[in-house]
């Protein structure tokens, strides 16, 4: 887990790095910056998640052994299109819910938990599960859901007590793709205690 959450850090860092200069590049550019902000930035973030959950996995279960991420995506050769595409579809419709865009973390965590949710559809019946349940019920959601609301005000916290204005943005960025794993953690071991 902690070769995973290394890996994470790692491309975290150079997915805002990325974001940075993309934004700068699309800045005052309509259509371009709009593309950036809601399209190109999730799918940046996404494959960082992925990043995370692929090397998280079995561990990412409780469990000490499964079939290897390679097997399972060669299983079916849809399937790296699927957890991406649903993990981006997650990205693009939540924002329309009222309220959730105050917690840009929430978000997050949901597109974790959304991922971590297909690749236990893969795990459960590779280890004999027949019917897994992906609902863990509303103490499973409001625990994660804690975690990425606490996430988020430590991560605004931060940014508030940040030394220089203009790396504020990146502050709070990589403290919350940070402290938004806990969320997605809790969810997965609640899916992982079926196997």
């Amino acid at each position: 887990m902690l070769v995973a959450i290394g890996l994470y850090l790692a491309a975290a860092f150079v997915v805002l790095y990325l974001e940075e200069r993309l934004l700068h590049h699309a800045h005052g550019i309509g259509p371009s910056e709009w593309v950036a902000e809601h399209v190109y930035i999730p799918l940046l973030r996404i494959a960082t998640l992925l990043v995370f959950i692929f090397a998280a996995h079995p561990d990412l279960f409780g469990v000490a052994e499964a079939p290897g991420v390679s097997e399972l995506l060669r299983a079916d050769g849809h399937r790296f299109d699927a957890i991406l595409n649903t993990t981006l579809l997650v990205t693009l419709v939540l924002p329309f819910v009222p309220g959730i865009n105050r917690f840009a973390g929430v978000i997050f965590a949901l597109q974790g938990i959304v991922a971590v949710c297909v690749l236990f559809s893969w795990t459960a019946p590779a280890l004999g599960v027949e019917d897994p349940r992906y609902w863990m019920g509303w103490s499973v959601l409001a625990t994660s859901m804690a975690f990425a609301v606490a996430g988020e005000l430590i991560a605004r916290y931060l940014r508030d007590r940040a030394m220089s204005r203009e790396r504020r943005g990146l502050i709070t960025d990589a403290a919350q793709m940070l402290l938004e794993l806990p969320a997605v953690l809790v969810y997965s071991y609640a899916l992982g205690a079926q196997l």
